[in-house]
């Protein structure tokens, strides 16, 4: 009877709650592709994809979809969850952009800006994981991709 309760009380949760999609579509498994050949060409590890990196960044995302400001800061609140020690270093990059923008464009604007080429090649940062998460803002969309050390 507990296990038929239990059972049901979770059926009812995910309809009313819905359920967390850890899997990134094609245009953010293809992002993280891009960094990781744009790093591999450059003599610097393949990042591994994290699911509490990716689940940052979608609140991220949120978080500026709903304060309606493009903003690095306050990224604090952001990875509590994705860092392991006190040494854990963590980078972000953020573009605004239009509709299905073009994964090409996005990264060459990102290694055009020596900020953001320096998140992304910089090897003293020694980050091993990544995240990223796309949504829409507006007539456009932000995408959000995160970094961490161990």
């Amino acid at each position: 009877m507990k296990k038929i309760l239990f059972t049901v009380l979770t059926l009812i949760i995910v309809a009313l709650f819905g359920c967390a999609n850890s899997e990134l579509t094609d245009r953010e498994q293809t992002y993280v592709d891009c960094i990781n050949n744009v790093r591999l060409d450059n003599g610097l590890n393949k990042l591994k994809l994290d699911e509490q990196i990716s689940i940052s960044a979608q609140k991220r995302c949120d978080y500026i979809v709903k304060k309606g400001l493009v903003e690095h800061a306050p990224l604090k609140k952001f990875v509590r969850n994705i860092s392991h020690t006190d040494n854990t270093r963590v980078g972000e990059i953020i573009a605004k952009t239009y509709k299905e923008a073009n994964h090409n464009e996005v990264l060459n604007a990102w290694l055009r800006s020596e900020t953001h080429k320096d998140i992304i090649l910089n090897k003293l940062y020694k980050f091993e994981r990544i995240g990223v998460s796309i949504t829409d803002f507006g007539d456009g969309e932000i995408i959000i991709i995160l970094f961490a050390s161990r």
